[in-house]
C-alpha cells in the first residue's frame, strides 16, 4: 500500500545527523586515548616539568655539569661548618686557655668566694657585680696592661657583693717573657652590715720585685 511504501522510504532514507553525531563520539575517543597516553609516557620515561628536564632526559654533558653544581654546593656547607668551628674553637681557646682579664677574673673569683675571711664579712651567695655605664651592664671586671722590660703585667679591679654588704678586689697578674703567669698581689675592700671597711689579703708577692708588701693600691 502506499503508507508501507512511505514508511519504508522513511527507514530506508539516510540520516545526516548520524554520521556527524559518530564523528563526534570518535573525536572524544581518540581525544581521551591520546591523553592517557601521554600521561603513561610522562609518568614512565619522565619529561619535562616546569622547564626542567628529570636525569634520564639530561645528556652526558649536562649530568656532568649538575653534578658539578652539587659538588659546589656541599663544599660551600662544609666550608661553612668547618668556619663556624673555628670561631667556636678560638672563642673557647681565649676564655679557657689563654692567659688574660677574663681568666684572671675568673680564677680570682673563685679564691674570694672560697675564703673564709670574706664570707665572715659579706656572708654567703658571693657574686662579682658588673658596673653600669650610660643605662648598661659592662663586663664584671676594669683592667689595664702594660709592659715593663719586657715583662707583661695586667692590673685588674672588680665588684663583689654578698648578702651582708659589698667589697672591691684588687690584683695584679705578671708574666715575664717567656716565662709563665704570677700572682704579684691580690686583695679585697670589703664592708659588712658594721659599715667599717676591711682589707683582706689574699696574696701578696711584691718583695720579689723590691717593693713593700704592703696592699695599698
Amino acid at each position: 500500500t502506499m503508507a508501507q511504501r512511505n514508511l519504508l522510504r522513511a527507514v530506508l532514507r539516510p540520516n545526516p545527523f548520524r554520521g556527524s553525531h559518530q564523528r563526534t563520539l570518535r573525536a572524544r575517543r581518540f581525544y581521551s586515548e591520546n591523553q592517557v597516553g601521554k600521561k603513561r609516557a610522562s609518568a614512565s620515561e619522565g619529561s619535562l616539568v616546569e622547564g626542567t628536564k628529570t636525569w634520564a632526559q639530561l645528556t652526558p654533558q649536562e649530568k656532568v655539569v649538575e653534578s658539578s653544581k652539587d659538588a659546589g654546593s656541599f663544599g660551600i656547607v662544609a666550608a661553612g661548618f668547618a668556619l663556624c668551628g673555628y670561631f667556636l674553637y678560638a672563642v673557647v681557646t681565649e676564655l679557657m686557655f689563654t692567659d688574660g682579664p677574663e681568666k684572671f677574673y675568673n680564677n680570682s673569683m673563685k679564691r674570694v668566694t672560697e675564703d673564709e675571711e670574706i664570707q665572715l664579712v659579706l656572708g654567703g651567695d658571693i657574686k662579682g657585680i658588673p658596673p653600669v655605664s650610660q643605662g648598661r651592664r659592662l663586663q664584671n671586671w676594669q683592667a689595664s696592661v702594660y709592659t715593663v722590660d719586657g715583662t707583661e703585667y695586667t692590673r685588674m679591679k672588680y665588684t663583689i657583693h654578698g648578702e651582708r654588704g659589698d667589697g672591691t678586689v684588687y690584683l695584679e697578674m705578671k708574666k715575664p717573657k717567656g716565662g709563665s703567669v704570677a700572682c704579684r698581689y691580690m686583695f679585697a675592700d670589703v664592708q659588712g652590715m658594721s659599715g667599717v671597711t676591711q682589707r683582706i689579703i689574699l696574696e701578696d708577692n711584691r718583695i720579689e720585685d723590691g717593693q713593700p708588701t704592703m696592699a695599698a693600691e
